[in-house]
């Protein structure tokens, strides 16, 4: 649950972040802590059209016990704006919504008479939703970058829930439109980036209205985009696409995550007069498919939910094809003067390559390591060694030795 929390403040800290550069103001409009118990609390402060976040949060999870529920939700009418049930594995709802005309705060509590909560209401600077469904999809425009929260969805699912009502749960789908006016087709890159990488995965796709129906688009698509081998869920946190026709198109973020950002990133179509521009296409496409890839998976490498536990080998597996080709060519980008632009995956690639390592059994006194999960160990580790001191010495300026020192170990035994 810690991971949880910490991604709603940072997300907060970010809206502060954003306040503050901007000269944007972010006073409560409400702030209140009170018992828990059913009732209905008409929303009066809130001026329709405007948008807003809410925080509502149990003060101790603990006092909620194993049966209680509390349903949450923000309504205006019979349209529900927000909606979630807490209990003792998820005790909060965070999330952004905009009303049209009064809303209310409806709670019905059952089983949690010690609880109380605590809530705060601020004004969002940003467009906000619900935005579940394609016909409310949220404008936006390619290079922005987008701040979503999937809180309405349970972080660790409902007891007798099953793993497909959360999976297909509409609350975990966010929609977005843009219009594209370019007179020359365009290269773009759709990612979604996460605060933590709890190994449930997401997605990122995109539609077009054809006939009044909406189509999926997969011009551009990576051609191993589609599942491989077993993995828990379909989808890609990264979907490149070449854009072609001018007009609308939606792009869908499904994420049980309490945070998202969705980055796109728009480049020209190949080929490329100019090398330079070839590299840094292509240094950013393949560090966010090798990103990408760990975000799904297989071999029990990703989960439904957070109940299910990963497989342990597929947690350590740095996939070399994924991880070394990846990195090694974004850190020689880099060696030659290219600046880093997928800054977000390739953090999480290196630490996928400190984690690695681990004891290289009757040899534990010497400090060899060894990565266990492959056959070929010195060309991994020696790999894997030369990258991340690229990285030491070229982005991050802080320097590892034990881990080079515990991989020549095992060299020498070698």
């Amino acid at each position: 649950m810690l991971g949880k929390y910490c991604s709603i403040l940072v997300l907060m800290s970010a809206a502060a972040c954003l306040a503050q550069s901007s000269n944007f103001s972010l006073p409560p409009v409400y702030s209140t802590t009170e018992a828990i118990r059913s009732q209905v609390t008409k929303l009066d402060k809130l001026a329709p059209a405007n948008s807003y976040s809410l925080l509502l949060s149990v003060n101790s999870p603990g006092d909620l016990g194993p049966n209680a529920r509390v349903a949450v939700s923000v309504v205006e009418g019979d349209r529900v704006l927000l909606s979630k049930t807490l209990h003792a594995g998820d005790a909060d709802l965070y999330g952004f919504f905009r009303p049209t005309r009064s809303a209310a705060l409806r709670v019905v509590a059952e089983g949690a008479p010690s609880a109380r909560y605590r809530l705060q209401i601020n004004r969002w600077p940003l467009a906000a939703g619900p935005n579940h469904t394609w016909q409310d999809a949220l404008p936006i425009t390619l290079g922005q970058l987008v701040t979503g929260a999937s809180d309405e969805l349970e972080y660790m699912p409902l007891p007798g829930a099953s793993s497909k009502e959360t999976v297909s749960a509409a609350a975990g789908e966010h929609w977005y439109r843009f219009e594209f006016d370019s007179p020359r087709p365009k290269l773009v890159f759709f990612q979604v980036e996460l605060m933590d990488r709890d190994d449930l995965p997401v997605d990122v796709s995109l539609f077009r209205v054809n006939g009044g129906k909406l189509e999926e688009y997969t011009e551009g698509q990576d051609p191993v985009a589609q599942p491989h081998e077993v993995q828990a869920l379909p989808g890609n946190k990264f979907a490149p696409r070449v854009l072609k026709q001018a007009g609308t198109y939606y792009a869908r973020v499904r994420a049980n995550h309490p945070e998202f950002k969705l980055r796109t990133r728009v480049y020209d179509t190949p080929p490329y007069s100019d090398p330079r521009d070839a590299v840094r296409t292509a240094v950013d496409y393949i560090m966010g498919a090798g990103d990408s890839w760990f975000a799904n998976t297989p071999r029990r490498g990703g989960a439904f939910d957070r109940v299910a536990g990963v497989h342990q080998e597929t947690s350590l597996c740095v996939a070399c094809h994924a991880s070394h080709f990846s990195q090694r060519a974004q850190l020689y980008a880099i060696a030659n003067g290219y600046p880093v632009v997928q800054r977000q995956q390739l953090q999480f690639l290196e630490e996928r390559f400190y984690n690695n390592p681990r004891p290289f059994y009757g040899f534990e006194k010497q400090g060899a390591v060894w990565a266990r999960v492959i056959s070929a160990q010195a060309n991994v580790l020696s790999r894997m060694s030369v990258l991340t001191s690229l990285f030491e010495q070229n982005v991050s300026g802080v320097e590892r030795p034990a881990y080079h020192e515990q991989i020549a170990e095992y060299l020498k035994l070698y």
